[in-house]
């Protein structure tokens, strides 16, 4: 298998957070590249979250760790029409809809859910995975960079972002510069991304 057919079959896997309501954020990390330091995210608007709510996300969450995807998928669809002003059930939702192949239906609910949340990692992650697969490379891109900056220490969204220069946008040099930076990310280099890095400065010297 050529080096670029691996990069295909290892897209790094969505992350939806599945534990929490109005979305995530994370904590002190290493400064963002410039591209993504000048983009500039709304603060995430003030949500009433009702008891029942939580109830309600309990329910769904046990319900995917039983297996059960269609009490998972009934229980977050009655919860945005109950709480359509809370993110994390249209996050949660797309990643399942979008692990099932409903990718239309996965890419309008996550657009929903960075409107109510524009500071959640897992959601512009997975929106980037979603626009890239229907096309959508630019705003494959920005979403992947919102990510970062709203937690420049999300790992996947480094890699997705480099995979997104490397194989779509072609442009090796920025791809160059994005897998580096997920690798200063880790605390062991990842030997696969290596073997890219190496492949792309042979064929681009």
């Amino acid at each position: 298998m050529s080096f670029r057919s691996m990069r295909f079959a290892n897209l790094a896997a969505t992350c939806v957070a599945l534990g929490v309501l109005a979305g995530c954020a994370g904590g002190p990390a290493p400064r963002p590249e410039p591209a993504e330091a000048a983009i500039q995210l709304p603060a995430v608007p003030q949500v009433e979250i009702p008891d029942a709510a939580f109830n309600d996300f309990a329910a769904a969450i046990n319900a995917l760790k039983r297996g059960n995807e269609a009490a998972a998928e009934s229980a977050l669809r009655n919860m945005i029409r109950n709480y359509p002003q809370i993110a994390g059930p249209y996050t949660n939702l797309a990643g399942l809809l979008a692990r099932k192949g409903e990718n239309d239906e996965a890419l309008t609910l996550v657009r929903q859910a960075v409107e109510r949340n524009p500071r959640s990692a897992p959601a512009y992650n997975l929106q980037g995975l979603l626009e890239r697969r229907a096309g959508h490379f630019d705003a494959a891109r920005d979403a992947y960079r919102k990510a970062l900056v709203a937690d420049p220490a999300f790992t996947d969204a480094q890699r997705n972002l480099g995979i997104l220069y490397d194989l779509y946008l072609r442009q090796p040099q920025q791809a160059i510069g994005a897998y580096k930076a997920y690798q200063a990310m880790l605390d062991e280099p990842d030997e696969q991304v290596a073997l890219w890095i190496a492949d792309l400065e042979r064929r681009t010297r």
